[in-house]
């Protein structure tokens, strides 16, 4: 039993390590895509060099998370290829050239590879789904740097694949979030909690009372703005911005708040319950009884 606590603390600390590591990589490529829509193309080719190896940090980290039998070198191919492509961004931005075209197409090339090796080994829909849009983000900055043309349209290259960074590292994040989460084990409660009956029908109560507010707030100019004042008080935020001063808006932002978190509280414990009821624990109990064989 101190084995398994000790495989699960580990795997516990790879998710932790996995997660930081691609969320400096989205913040280095937000840093990335903001100083490219500068035109600072010396500092967003730095930051995209430490974006490019922290990309190659998560990759090797893959590794020796998801084990050398599961990994297939996929990973360890795509961390050599994001490492290239960081020496070189960080030799041409350090000698003050900042050929940003050649790194763009570098790694324009770096993401459609990895993504086609991920979908070779899963074919599920949201891996197609998901793979498949960054492979075309990557094929369109790929064709856009290789197409000649105006100078000044060139320099939206650094700000796109900023972008691309960051939405690497964020689907990075996503799957380190989900590790081990059952998808269908979850739609399996929506459809039995009516959960999505409910959701719906705060949406509906959101949408009512905002064109209520709208109309009938004076600090409110637009449906926008009631909008935004509902969503603050349906997730109990309460950003100060906005306040109602009649009393119909006072009343109505009372049933709202009390509505939104009775539902929210009551789907959560409901779906927490469920989803720890539907989950199998047949992979616990032969932990559990091959943990116990070895004792004997």
């Amino acid at each position: 039993m101190a084995k398994k606590m000790n495989e699960n603390q580990l795997r516990f600390f790879h998710v932790i390590l996995g997660s930081l590591i691609a969320t400096l990589a989205l913040i280095f490529g937000v840093f990335a895509a903001y100083s490219g829509s500068l035109s600072n193309l010396v500092q967003c080719s730095i930051f995209s060099s430490i974006g490019f190896f922290l990309l190659a940090i998560s990759n090797c980290h893959k590794i020796f998370f998801m084990k050398w039998k599961h990994a297939n070198f996929t990973n360890f191919i795509i961390a050599i290829l994001y490492l290239i492509v960081a020496v070189a961004s960080a030799f041409l931005s350090l000698n003050g050239k900042v050929v940003y075209i050649i790194v763009g197409i570098l790694f324009a090339i770096t993401i459609m590879i990895n993504r086609v090796l991920v979908l070779i080994k899963s074919h599920r829909p949201s891996e197609i789904i998901l793979n498949g849009s960054l492979f075309l983000l990557a094929a369109g900055l790929f064709v856009y740097l290789c197409i000649p043309g105006d100078t000044q349209m060139m320099t939206l290259a650094p700000l796109l694949y900023g972008m691309l960074i960051a939405l690497v590292a964020f689907t990075d994040i996503f799957r380190y979030c989900f590790v081990g989460f059952r998808k269908n084990v979850l739609i399996r409660i929506l459809k039995r909690t009516y959960t999505f009956e409910i959701l719906y029908g705060l949406l509906t109560l959101i949408v009512g009372i905002s064109i209520i507010i709208s109309v009938s707030e004076p600090k409110f100019e637009h449906f926008g703005d009631a909008l935004w004042y509902c969503f603050a008080v349906v997730t109990t935020i309460g950003f100060g911005d906005y306040t109602c001063v009649t009393v119909i808006g006072r009343v109505l932002t009372i049933i709202l708040g009390v509505y939104g978190l009775v539902v929210v509280a009551l789907i959560t414990s409901i779906v927490v319950n469920f989803y720890n009821e539907l989950t199998p624990k047949k992979d616990i109990d032969a932990e559990e009884t091959k943990e116990e064989s070895k004792k004997d």
